[in-house]
């Protein structure tokens, strides 16, 4: 007679992460003393651990250690967390709102020519990927795919509209044709600017929560977005001294950007990187904490040169402003 025996998991103790002692922690795969300690300095400096991302910037543990972990923490200890804070959050919708309002109405059902319905389709793959970028938000999980496929979906009607863009150069088209390809165009850029000058830096810093070495990588990225603003002050003056489309959103977008680079402007005059500044609160805690931890410190750009790029920000953003109420009193 044969005896066949289930195996029989026994329960075991979860961790609660913000009330764990370091013996506790280290119960956990992964955490050693060290990074017990580590975990409990982060709750003392920075905040409780909210979210999965939290205990891998507290821990140091990569994503798939941190994988690893996560089952064996009794998440009902901890408060409901924000991956994004307000700001991107305010903006991500607004401009998602914007994309699907902005796809709906330019859709043309009735024209059957080639390059009308690669139009249409990259509207279609554009209003998509904001109707992901929404859900992504809403669904508000740390495993959801929604970012990347709102990523691969909107990068995918860009590339069908410089297509079309570069066709229409080339070719001949009808003239309100292709000026409704460079303005839906346009609008992309000009959306793709206002994602990135707010919510970059908040979106980069979750990359480096996870690295194990950030300051090489810190002080390129702030570099690249504090001199961004002489691309983007450049960017708006051309486009109110050569455009003659008369777009809404031209002048909404100019008086955005001439805000974003008189107080950006402001934080580089005073040796402050914007993107620090625009960080929220827990965000700059957090950056402090993995440079404390990396015993580094950030180094922002060269001072008399961030002071120029702050000054020519201010400079540029009062010149929009002026030429913007301008053109509304003509």
């Amino acid at each position: 007679m044969f005896f066949f025996y289930r195996t029989i998991a026994l329960p075991y103790s979860l961790i609660p992460i913000n009330q764990a002692t370091s013996t506790e922690l280290q119960q956990l795969k992964w955490i050693g003393p060290k990074r017990a300690e580590r975990i409990l300095q982060y709750r003392t400096e920075v905040s409780n651990i909210l979210v999965p991302a939290d205990l891998i910037a507290a821990s140091g543990l990569g994503p798939s250690q941190a994988r690893e972990v996560f089952d064996h923490i009794d998440w009902s200890s901890t408060q409901k967390g924000e991956r994004y804070n307000t700001t991107v959050i305010f903006v991500s919708v607004i401009a998602s709102a914007a994309t699907i309002a902005f796809s709906i109405s330019r859709i043309d059902i009735d024209l059957t020519t080639t390059p009308h319905n690669i139009y249409n389709l990259a509207l279609i793959f554009l209003l998509l990927g904001a109707g992901s970028s929404l859900l992504d938000l809403l669904l508000d999980q740390w495993k959801s795919y929604l970012a990347l496929l709102s990523i691969t979906l909107t990068l995918a009607g860009l590339t069908m509209l410089t297509t079309l863009l570069i066709f229409a150069l080339v070719n001949e088209l009808s003239a309100d044709f292709a000026e409704d390809i460079e303005t839906t165009f346009m609008f992309l850029v000009f959306l793709m600017l206002i994602i990135y000058l707010n919510n970059g830096p908040s979106l980069h810093l979750g990359r480096l929560t996870s690295k194990t070495s950030i300051i090489i990588e810190l002080n390129a990225a702030v570099m690249v977005y504090d001199y961004c603003h002489l691309f983007l002050a450049t960017l708006v003056l051309s486009i109110l001294a050569f455009a003659n489309s008369n777009l809404w959103f031209e002048e909404i977008f100019s008086i955005w950007a001439s805000v974003i680079l008189i107080v950006n402007g402001c934080e580089m005059v005073k040796g402050v990187s914007p993107y620090v500044s625009n960080l929220s609160t827990k965000e700059q805690a957090t950056l402090k904490f993995l440079l404390q931890q990396e015993h580094s410190q950030h180094r922002d750009s060269p001072e008399l040169l961030q002071r120029i790029v702050g000054w020519w920000s201010i400079g540029s953003g009062l010149l929009i402003l002026s030429v913007v109420t301008a053109i509304a009193f003509l």
